[in-house]
């Protein structure tokens, strides 16, 4: 930190003994960190007359923080064609903080370099640490001429969540910030909140009349909260009404349009649920009588199995068998349900189908009877059968060895006689041959 004796600008300056910490860095910022500042301001020194401080600043944080900077700084560098400031040659921004009080500037210097600390910096300003609530509004003025968007969002969201607390505390201070500044979202709420305060009963309403100087706020905000205490009392305005207010009356006005449109809209909503309650009376007393109809037409089906000896009218899974040979009632639980399958069904001729079924059904239980006992001794003949089949397999065995026997017996005497036959033959001509031999050869 350096100090310069009278007037602003540039040289001259000296360096504080001990190497002070800026109050607005972060914890981890190193002291190259420091050496890289290439913008400054100059801030009175506080209790000091005649001397000011030199406080470094860096155009990448400030850039990324404050539009109007960042701006500000993009045609310096288009008027120089080249980098607007460097570390060598510091730029000097003091005209940008002109007219803010030394705590408000810290207080916006240390939420621009540490944003996650800016709750407890804004709750240590508000607690008289730091300048107390002016540097809290101060700063909230800078934010707003910087452009700095999302610190001057993440401070009023953080004085809402506290507001009983923060705006309870001067809040003519605050109304007439929000008036200045023309946040309309910021004067919505405070006056909401006023509103809500005023009728929380006497002691409440006391307390914030003693704050509230109306001789201090503008016209239109004092009109704004009596406007709005009168529409309070058919309905309380949100915040969004008073920021969008438009004159005295206009909250009366808009309340009572709300009221109609919601009149309108519970008619509306009645008269749906009317409907819709008619329509499920309806189908419930629909399905009420198709339960009906259909217990009758199974108490019909059991009467009718009752006349019946034992079970046999049923079969295995417990459903009377009539029902499914062709008898299907043509009232009961398929009424409405499915009447192009039931048309010219009867339910008479279902029952004289079920008791013809039922006579019958004695002699066909008797014939599949005699059918399985006769399946059962098919067994034992077919065991006497392969016996008399081997038997009669020797017998046509033994036939044939027979006639084979028979044949060979006529057979051999024949053989006999045609081999005694050749035999004879040969021995004629055996004797002659030589004979004629003989002649031919005395010839």
């Amino acid at each position: 930190m350096a100090k310069e004796p009278g007037g602003g600008g540039g040289g001259g300056s000296v360096d504080v003994g001990g190497g002070e910490p800026l109050p607005y860095l972060a914890p981890d910022d190193s002291q190259e960190f420091v050496q890289m500042a290439d913008l400054f301001i100059v801030l009175p020194q506080e209790g000091s007359q005649g001397l000011q401080e030199r406080l470094p600043l860096h155009s990448q944080v400030l850039s990324r923080s404050c539009a109007a900077v960042a701006q500000m700084l993009a045609s310096l560098a288009d008027e120089r064609s080249g980098a607007a400031c460097s570390p060598a040659h510091p730029l000097d921004i003091s005209t940008c903080f002109a007219g803010c009080s030394r705590p408000a500037t810290l207080l916006f210097l240390a939420c621009a370099y540490n944003p996650d600390a800016a709750p407890a910096r804004l709750q240590a300003a508000l607690e008289g640490n730091s300048g107390g609530l002016p540097a809290l509004t101060g700063m909230l003025a800078l934010a707003h001429r910087l452009d700095a968007g999302r610190l001057l969002n993440a401070a009023l969201d953080w004085a809402h969540e506290r507001r009983d607390e923060v705006y309870s505390q001067h809040p003519t201070l605050w109304l007439s910030t929000a008036a200045a500044l023309q946040l309309d979202g910021l004067r919505g709420r405070l006056a909401a909140w006023a509103v809500s305060r005023l009728q929380e009963g006497p002691a409440a309403a006391a307390t914030l009349l003693q704050k509230l100087d109306f001789a201090v706020l503008p016209p239109d905000t004092a009109a704004m909260l009596l406007d709005g205490l009168a529409a309070a009392a058919v309905a309380p305005p949100s915040s969004a009404a008073y920021a969008g207010w438009g004159g005295p009356g206009s909250l009366c006005q808009r309340v009572a349009a709300l009221e109609a449109e919601a009149a309108a809209a519970e008619a509306a909503e009645a008269a749906a649920a009317q409907e819709g309650g008619g329509l499920d009376a309806l189908f419930e007393a629909q399905q009420e009588q198709a339960v009906e109809d259909w217990d009758a037409g199974w108490d019909e089906a059991d009467e009718a199995d009752l006349d019946l000896e034992g079970d046999d009218g049923d079969w295995d899974d417990g459903l009377p068998a009539h029902l499914f040979d062709g008898a299907h009632p043509a009232e009961g639980p398929f009424e409405g349900l499915l009447p192009e399958l039931l048309e010219g069904v009867q339910l008479e001729d279902g029952e004289e189908q079920a008791a013809a079924a039922a006579a019958d059904w004695p002699d066909e239980f008797e014939a599949w009877e005699q059918q399985a006992a006769a399946a059962q001794e098919a067994p034992a003949d077919a065991g006497g059968w392969g016996e008399e089949f081997e038997a009669w397999e020797q017998q046509q065995a033994q036939q044939a060895a027979g006639q084979e026997a028979a044949g060979a017996a006529d057979e051999a005497p024949a053989w006999e006689q045609q081999l005694a036959g050749d035999g004879g033959g040969d021995a004629g001509g055996g004797a002659a041959g030589p004979a004629v031999g003989n002649g031919n050869a005395a010839t």
